[in-house]
Formats: structure tokens, sequence, C-alpha cells
């Protein structure tokens, strides 16, 4: 059970309920501090009025007199050897070296773990034509691969899977429905000098301007020459020229050479225009020829545009690979 008691004013301690020297009670509104010796009782001259505190002292029990005193001199310990103690220049140094090494520690990038990876023996490219070229199909009736040569991939619509024995069971597929992949370590090469009056393959636009160019000076050269001696058979000779990359071009839209006869007839029909021009100047008319080359004339121009001008589809055909997978060399 606690007892309150006020303060000390001096030191602010309390009093104690029993005597520290003898162990007798004191009242605590009598009592003395045990420190300092005042009084707080109210009247007494080292009271200070209406500036206590109270405070809650819980009681102690007397004291026995086989109690040692609180003063009295402390048991002497056996004397051990003590590390010297390490002056605070000496702690304020180890210190900052600690936390440098571990602004080091955390500002560095841990070192990446590096595998070497396993060495893949790689295969030599092989440099090959539109005609040598291969290309793997898949056959769905027996679930696996085989090859179509390049020359087969453009002289037939169908094709049959060599893994079956006979057509009666399968095997027999359509090009234009089958997926088609280029041959590992195979390259396919165009010459633009070599390759001009192949009807193999397919050439894009670029391609075809750059023949047009290499072409530039040998029409030149026809066309004054025709200009002397036969100048209706100029039309024929720049078709006959120009039709190898006409039929390229084609087959990078996916459309065959027969198509190539529509400049074909353009050409022939001004060639028949030329010689019955004398006619013409007469008065005499040929309304059949006139529809012809008109038609013919009108389909070459957009098959002029088309040519010239609209990029075919980047993806294998049955006429050979795209043009952007294709090396493209001058000779």
């Amino acid at each position: 059970m606690s007892t309150k008691a006020k303060a000390c004013m001096k030191c602010g301690s309390p009093p104690m309920a029993t005597c520290f020297e003898c162990g007798r009670p004191v009242t605590p509104e009598a009592g003395a501090c045990e420190y300092c010796g005042a009084h707080n009782e109210p009247g007494s001259e080292d009271a200070l009025p209406n500036l206590s505190t109270p405070v809650d002292v819980p009681p102690r029990l007397p004291r026995s007199k086989e109690t040692p005193s609180r003063l009295s001199s402390p048991v002497e310990s056996p004397s051990v050897a003590l590390p010297p103690i390490a002056t605070l220049g000496e702690k304020q140094a180890g210190r900052s070296g600690q936390s440098k090494q571990q602004e080091d520690n955390r500002g560095a990038s841990p070192k990446p773990v590096t595998h070497s990876p396993p060495k893949i023996e790689e295969l030599e490219s092989e440099f090959v034509d539109f005609e040598e070229a291969r290309y793997k199909a898949y056959c769905p009736d027996c679930e696996s691969l085989f090859y179509v040569k390049g020359t087969t991939l453009s002289k037939r619509k169908k094709v049959q899977c060599p893994n079956h024995d006979s057509v009666n069971i399968g095997g027999t597929h359509e090009l234009s429905k089958l997926s088609l992949m280029q041959a590992d370590n195979e390259v396919i090469v165009y010459s633009v000098i070599k390759d001009f009056f192949s009807y193999n393959g397919r050439i894009s636009v670029t391609t075809y301007w750059k023949s047009i160019l290499v072409a530039l000076v040998p029409m030149l050269i026809i066309g004054v020459i025709c200009s002397f001696t036969l100048p209706s058979l100029s039309p024929l000779l720049w078709f006959a020229i120009l039709s190898p990359l006409w039929v390229k071009r084609l087959h990078d839209h996916n459309f065959s050479q027969e198509w190539a006869i529509i400049p074909g007839v353009s050409a022939v029909c001004m060639v028949i225009n030329s010689w019955l021009l004398p006619s013409m100047i007469r008065g005499e008319s040929y309304p059949l020829l006139s529809i012809i080359a008109l038609l013919a004339l009108i389909g070459s121009l957009i098959m002029g545009v088309m040519i010239s001008c609209v990029p075919g589809a980047k993806r294998i055909n049955r006429f050979g690979q795209a043009p952007n997978k294709v090396k493209v060399k001058w000779l």
C-alpha cells in the first residue's frame, strides 16, 4: 500500500516513509528528504508554498540491522584484464570506415554470372538460283516434311508427297494450299545482268528499275537502227527485251506468264496499224482491229502501273521465294 507524500522543494525527490539511518517510520506530512534533510512540512523555512507536487510513494519495509547499509563499501571483485578502451577519434575513424565500405558495397553493381553458350556448328550457306532452290512442304496426311524443287514449284499446280506409296491413299496437294519454307543453308541469288533474260523466279520493284537502267542503252540503240530499216518492228523488239522483266514481276504478284500476252497483243496491234496506215489515210476502217488494240492498250497500262510501282506479297508463292529474302547482285 502506497502513501502520498509531497516532493522536496529543494531537490524534487520524495521523502521516505521510514528513516534511512534507524529505520523508524516517518509520517509523510512531517518526513524529511533522504538526500538534503529538508522538511516539506508547510510552515518550515525550507518549504516553498503551493509548489509541491503529490506523488505516489510505495511503502518500504524496515531495514534490519544485519542488512548492510547502502553507503557501505562494495565487495571487491577480482581483477580482470580488460582490453584497452579506444579513444573517441579512433571510434569515429572506425565507424566512418565501416560506413564508407557499406556505401561502396551498396553502390557497386553485382557481377553478372556469364555462362558460355554451347558451340553450334554453323552450316555453310549454299548459293542457288530459283530453279535449283528447294522448299520444305508439310504433308497433313502422313504428318511429314518433303522437299519440292523450284522447277516443280513453277510448272505444276499439284504435287505428290514422296512418303506415300500410292496416289490413291492421299498425298496429292495443291501448291497454293501448302505452307512452304525455304530449305536450310540455301540462299537464292539473282544477278541483274546475268539473269536478265530468265523467266524464272521473282523480282522486286527496285530490281525491276535496275534492270530497266541496264536495258536502256540497248533499247535506244535498237530504236535508232529500226528507225532507218524497219520502224514498224520496234514495238515487237522492245516487247521481246522487256518481256522477261514483266513475267518476273507478274510472278511476284502470283500471276502466271500468260498475262504477259496483253502487252504483246498491244505491240502486235501497233505493228499492224503501222502497216495499214496508208489504207486508213485513204478512208478505210478496221473496227475489230481498233477494238482489240484499244482493249490491249488499256490492259497494258494497268499492268504497267502494277509492274512498275506495286510491290508483291512478302511470302513464298508457287514461283519462288519473296524478293526481300533474295540476294541481288549486278553480275
